[in-house]
């Protein structure tokens, strides 16, 4: 899948020089692309004792493996956990059957301690028809401000609106330090947040923050949406 090859030579430069890795994955439709992760694990067995993954943002239960967890649907599609695993990468999960509150607290400190013990810190990422990003949805000034005014590099956010009402996610503080981010939207829907991304935009982010991505170090974007 386009994109992913780009993802992993950058993975192979560093753990081929015996640096670490840490590789935080989404939910949604850019799991297809995880089956070609998994591929090159298994043809390069020896790098993964250096890799670390986690998710970029998970919907939180009590039971770490429901159904709705991202963490389990990229499980299913593609094994990528469990395989990664077995062949010696770290993996880091949000969910702990704790209660929420506690959970983010964790995670936080999981994300914090990741980035202290990893030379490179990669992420695949999409973005949705309301312009959010990870577990960032638009939300009013006010409550960015309070949630996002600081240091945390992750936090337990709940939604009362969204579907999935309590979530845990990487923070945009997070998102502005990671070295690259694969980053990958499709479908007609997202077209006037895609152009919103790809040409800059006055508006805010926390009503689209997708935006945040435009701050990030190192970004490939890949889009069926062609933007004039």
């Amino acid at each position: 899948m386009e994109g992913f090859s780009v993802l992993i030579e950058k993975l192979e430069n560093t753990l081929k020089k015996n640096r670490h890795a840490a590789l935080f994955l989404s939910g949604g439709s850019v799991m297809d692309g995880y089956p070609y992760l998994v591929e090159w694990l298994e043809k390069n067995p020896t790098l993964a004792k250096n890799l670390i993954i986690a998710m970029v943002d998970e919907r939180y239960d009590q039971n770490p493996q429901h159904k709705d967890s991202n963490a389990y649907q990229a499980e299913m599609k593609s094994a990528i956990m469990s395989r990664a695993r077995e062949l010696g990468a770290s993996i880091y999960t949000s969910l702990t059957a704790d209660t929420f509150e506690n959970d983010g607290e964790k995670y936080n400190s999981a994300v914090k301690r990741i980035f202290k013990e990893t030379d490179a810190q990669f992420a695949v990422m999409g973005i949705g028809a309301d312009g959010h990003t990870g577990g960032i949805l638009p939300m009013d000034d006010k409550r960015y401000e309070s949630l996002f005014t600081g240091n945390s590099y992750a936090v337990a956010i709940e939604y009362p609106q969204s579907q999935y009402v309590r979530r845990i996610t990487i923070t945009p503080y997070a998102i502005k330090q990671l070295d690259f981010i694969l980053v990958i939207a499709q479908g007609e829907n997202k077209r006037e947040v895609i152009t919103r991304l790809v040409k800059g935009s006055d508006e805010p982010i926390y009503k689209y923050p997708s935006l945040i991505l435009r701050s990030a170090k190192d970004v490939l974007f890949l889009s069926d949406i062609t933007i004039n």
